[in-house]
């Protein structure tokens, strides 16, 4: 376990540095601390329990020392970036927007299938097969604002033919909106889904494979908030898409969902193996964690929603403002090569 911490401190540190964070260096300062004096003499959750207890003055002096310290030699070097995070930028300067003319654009589709061979109940072979249909376009544009042509590929089809005008926002990589302004019709990427029955079920999914989703969450999570691992379709650890202030709605489940685990697993089995198999206390115990990681990740889902709508506002206000630009210059072109031309008087 003590290496594992030590493996935290050191992506901790490197990020805190890149990122000029003082916060940053705060807590790795805390981590080093607890690693050094970490003993593996009992549980999992004792041994963390002790540490930390055991050494809270000693946490809070070391974080605060090299918190305080980073922010002095930072300042001196003119280099501090005091909105920056530990785990990376998560703010609107990953959009990328793009209004322009379309000059051509494709459509492809590819169907992936897979086949898999089991037995029945009565022994006999049996076969599943599953297909997956993606679409995508790629598509060559003349961007107005720039004056050059892009080439732009995403997911699906892009309700546009050669000669419309269309705006494209994209957050991180990922489409999100796409506007065609020559006929009035908007395409977005809808919110997470709500659903309590997909909370349940992830609920339990945890409560079954928690002792090895979280450590591997907790350790992952990091490097895919600091752009360092890139999910498939730059999805959260918790959620299908990024979007701004994603990453730190995802902190609160997968780390504070990770501490309530094991605070109450350890506890739901012991009450078990105390009761002899008679488990009123333990179906409790694990009633209440369910209910936790339902609530967490409802809590996800409900937070991230204003955050995604917030983004397309966003997009959508910027598309249209770079939309009127380039009417705006579209029209001056158009008087300045109407205007007569001079003729010099001899």
């Amino acid at each position: 376990m003590s290496f594992i911490i030590f493996i935290l401190c050191a992506v901790a540190a490197y990020q805190a540095y890149k990122r000029r964070s003082p916060l940053g260096f705060a807590g790795t300062g805390a981590l080093l601390v607890l690693a050094w004096n970490y003993e593996p003499y009992g549980s999992l959750v004792e041994n963390l329990l002790n540490a930390v207890l055991g050494y809270t003055l000693t946490l809070a002096v070391a974080a605060a020392v090299m918190g305080g310290g980073s922010y002095l030699y930072f300042k001196s070097k003119g280099q501090l970036r005091p909105k920056s995070g530990l785990f990376g930028r998560d703010d609107m300067s990953d959009m990328y927007l793009l209004v322009g003319r379309v000059l051509d654009t494709q459509t492809s589709s590819a169907v992936f299938s897979d086949t898999r061979l089991t037995r029945n109940a009565f022994g006999q072979l049996d076969t599943q097969t599953s297909h997956e249909v993606v679409v995508t376009h790629n598509t060559w544009v003349h961007d107005l604002t720039n004056d050059v042509d892009v080439n732009y590929s995403g997911s699906g089809t892009l309700k546009a033919r050669p000669g419309h005008i269309v705006g494209t926002m994209s957050y991180k990589g990922r489409s999100f909106l796409d506007i065609n302004f020559s006929t009035n019709n908007t395409y977005l990427v809808t919110p997470l889904t709500k659903s309590i029955i997909l909370s349940a079920v992830i609920a339990i999914g945890l409560i079954l494979l928690g002792w090895v989703v979280f450590p591997v969450f907790a350790l992952v999570s990091p490097l895919v908030w600091s752009g360092h691992l890139k999910m498939a379709g730059n999805a959260g650890i918790w959620t299908k898409a990024v979007v701004p202030g994603s990453h730190r709605v995802e902190a609160l489940m997968t780390y504070g969902g990770g501490i309530i685990y094991l605070l109450l697993m350890p506890i739901a089995f012991s009450v078990l193996w105390k009761m002899n198999a008679t488990p009123p206390a333990y179906v409790t115990t694990i009633g209440v964690l369910f209910a936790v990681l339902v609530g967490l990740h409802q809590y996800v889902v409900r937070k991230v929603e204003p955050l995604h709508l917030a983004l397309l506002d966003k997009g959508k206000a910027e598309l249209n403002r770079l939309y009127k630009e380039a009417e705006v210059k579209h029209a001056a072109r158009a008087a300045a090569a109407q205007a007569p031309i001079a003729t010099p008087v001899m």
